[in-house]
């Protein structure tokens, strides 16, 4: 486990949710000329300095990278994410469309 408190807006955006930022790193396979990266809040943090987790964000974050990812999946990428978001403040998740690659950014 990491200390997350650097990466989460100690004031909450609503009860319970606090803001984390991330750079998204997108590289579709076969092509690095088109790798996309974005900054946001995609994240939230559950208190100050606790969890960091992938929920709604996701839905943002792909429209801005544009990828189209089946609704199916989404609970299954979040899940990746997550498990590894509680271990370290980075998480990579690959799939035969390219690689992603989610990196918290301090406040």
């Amino acid at each position: 486990m990491y200390d997350s408190a650097p990466y989460i807006d100690p004031t909450p955006r609503v009860p319970g949710y606090h803001d984390a930022s991330c750079v998204v790193v997108w590289r579709p396979a076969g092509d690095a000329a088109a790798q996309r990266r974005i900054v946001g809040d995609f994240l939230d943090g559950d208190s100050p300095d606790g969890a960091v987790t992938l929920g709604c964000g996701i839905e943002e974050a792909l429209s801005r990278l544009e990828i189209d990812l089946d609704y199916d999946h989404l609970l299954t990428v979040c899940d990746l994410v997550n498990r590894q978001l509680a271990q370290r403040p980075w998480a990579e998740v690959k799939c035969p469309q390219g690689s992603a690659r989610i990196s918290l950014v301090p406040r």
